[in-house]
């Protein structure tokens, strides 16, 4: 019997240590416009991945990478 969906693709190496702005935004009781204009202001620092904005998390914060790497899933 063939499954009932297909199964979710395997996450993108290149997006590691980077969060959508939806995805900061909920994590951070923000709205995106409020993300976006940190970006603008260069409060936040940011990477374009594949022409996506994404926010750049700390490098030395691993509890922010587990929770966009269990968030994303």
């Amino acid at each position: 019997m063939a499954p009932m969906h297909t199964p979710a693709p395997a996450r993108d190496s290149a997006l590691a240590g980077t969060m959508s702005i939806d995805a900061y935004a909920r994590e951070n009781q923000l709205t995106p416009r409020e993300v976006r204009q940190q970006l603008g202001a260069g409060l936040l620092p940011f990477v374009q991945i594949r022409g996506q904005i994404r926010v750049q998390l700390d490098p030395n914060d691993t509890a922010s990478q587990d929770r966009s790497s269990t968030s994303m899933q």
